[in-house]
């Protein structure tokens, strides 16, 4: 079976500059000096908190940044009064559809999750799950994580999301400035489409050794459209 990734690296974006950004603390976002929102937005930082935010790719999304969008879906980002939340858009950072980080006001970053388009071939549920669990095994973690050490994989397993052929592989590495981190790997596939997601999530255990499940409440909000 013909099976392609598509991971955006930097080559496939277009470069989008944006001027310098102040902070507008009554609305809690950054604004350029012309007054427009910059890309990268705080959740609960300053000002009002909200119980979560959509983020929308889609055609709009695609003309924003230059980037191709073949599936558009939706994804919803919790907020907490404890934690601090942002997302970087592709102009700020290349080669995923959004990042979204998770931090505490005094330990810092917790967690982080960056998102990827993922296309598989249409077929079986089992043989689409086996296809990506092979993938992953062999091509994407070594990929995500060539520049840590000790690097291990736990396992791949079913995911059980809504209506969609999903696993998640589970592993760690060491990064020498952050220390152990511990990593999920999602494929999360329609059943009828060839175009999906792939979700990469960091945990960073020195400073959140429990699994709040932040990461994972944006991947189970996933709706395609």
């Amino acid at each position: 079976m013909l099976v392609r990734i598509f991971l955006l690296v930097a080559m496939s974006f277009m470069t989008v500059s944006s001027h310098a950004c102040g902070v507008d603390q009554s609305a809690n976002r950054k604004m350029n000096a012309d007054g427009k929102v910059c890309p990268e937005t705080f959740i609960n930082s300053s000002g009002p908190s909200q119980d979560e935010m959509q983020i929308t790719i889609d055609r709009s999304y695609q003309a924003r940044f230059g980037i191709r969008v073949p599936a558009a879906f939706d994804l919803m980002v919790p907020s907490r009064p404890d934690i601090i939340t942002r997302v970087k858009y592709p102009d700020e950072i290349t080669a995923v559809y959004v990042q979204v980080l998770f931090a505490s006001f005094i330990g810092g970053l917790l967690s982080s999750l960056d998102v990827y388009p993922l296309r598989i071939s249409e077929g079986k549920s089992i043989t689409r799950r086996r296809t990506m669990s092979r993938l992953f095994i062999t091509q994407i973690f070594s990929d995500l994580t060539q520049r840590f050490m000790e690097k291990e994989i736990d396992g791949v397993q079913t995911y059980d999301l809504d209506d969609h052929d999903s696993i998640v592989l589970s592993g760690s590495y060491l990064d020498p400035r952050s220390g152990p981190v511990a990593i999920r790997i999602y494929g999360v596939m329609p059943k009828s489409s060839k175009h999906g997601l792939m979700f990469f999530e960091r945990r960073y255990l020195a400073r959140a050794p429990n699994d709040e499940g932040f990461a994972e409440t944006v991947v189970r909000s996933v709706q395609f459209k």
